[in-house]
């Protein structure tokens, strides 16, 4: 199982490096062959991994593509890889080479929002498009992968663990009656 978290701040203040380590720390046995972030000023991604398909050896998230501001967070397995590719315009030699989560940033870059339409697998991602200040959350169609979020004034925050979210001060622990009644 592999884990996925950000922080994003609206004030423009700097990610505390201290709640990102606790966010890492406590992901961290979800994640025991890699753990990666990015911290960029008033934005902070990060990644732990546990390699569970060939793919996962290529991995190398949180991925930042600089032309576009783009930073992708991916959590799952894409099953249609070769039909992707060749929508892509991919070689079957380049596909090889990449990882998942290359493969659906390149979608997400291609196609926005539109990409996760095209995603068959178990996946929850999260695309961060710097320059537009915009966030974008997606999970597959059944919902196997969590994703989980929290929004103050000041912050978003998003983990596909809740136990992350906890990490962060001032987040409550207290369940959303109204959010339970709906999940139900």
């Amino acid at each position: 199982m592999s884990a996925i978290a950000s922080i994003i701040q609206f004030d423009g203040r700097s990610v505390d490096r201290a709640t990102l380590e606790r966010m890492q720390t406590v992901l961290a046995p979800y994640g025991r062959d890699a753990q990666n972030h990015v911290h960029h000023g008033s934005s902070a991604f990060l990644r732990t991994l546990l390699r569970t398909t060939p793919e996962d050896s290529l991995d190398h998230q949180p991925l930042v593509h600089a032309e576009s501001s783009t930073t992708l967070l991916f959590d799952g397995r894409i099953d249609n890889r070769d039909e992707l590719a060749q929508a892509l315009g991919l070689t079957a030699a380049e596909t090889a080479l990449m990882a998942d989560s290359a493969l659906v940033l390149r979608a997400c870059l291609r196609w926005d929002t539109g990409a996760v339409e095209r995603l068959l697998g178990d996946f929850a991602l999260a695309c961060w498009q710097a320059r537009q200040r915009r966030l974008w959350l997606a999970r597959d169609p059944l919902g196997w992968r969590p994703l989980y979020w929290h929004q103050q004034a000041g912050f978003f925050a998003f983990a596909t663990m809740p136990k992350a979210l906890f990490a962060i001060p001032g987040v409550p622990k207290a369940l959303c009656e109204e959010s339970l009644h709906d999940y139900l």
